[in-house]
């Protein structure tokens, strides 16, 4: 007769009270990003004269940048290093971002 299986019980998980969901651990378009928040470049899907204007003015796989302006409809505005970039509707929805968590504030 084989062994009975008990089922534990489910411990959380180490982000549970982060702010961190499911949506902002994989990676999304940057025309989907909120105004005023900082997002990790993952990948950029360009073709490669584009991608090589956007890595001459600090856009590279891994940077920091901030969104500054969204208007959902097409063109962005980011942030890399002090330096203001416009994004057309093209590069919006083939930069793919994963946003950063903000440290949590002491009370």
């Amino acid at each position: 007769m084989p062994p009975s299986l008990h089922i534990l019980p489910r411990t959380p998980s180490p982000q549970v009270g982060t702010g961190r969901t499911q949506k902002n651990r994989r990676p999304h378009p940057l025309h989907e990003g909120k105004p005023r928040v900082s997002y990790r470049i993952m990948s950029m899907q360009l073709a490669a004269g584009e991608r090589d204007m956007l890595y001459r003015r600090g856009l590279i796989e891994g940077r920091v940048l901030t969104l500054i302006h969204n208007d959902f409809k097409g063109r962005l505005v980011v942030q890399v290093d002090g330096l203001h970039i416009i994004l057309g509707r093209n590069e919006g929805h083939r930069i793919l971002v994963r946003m950063i968590p903000k440290a949590p504030t002491p009370r």
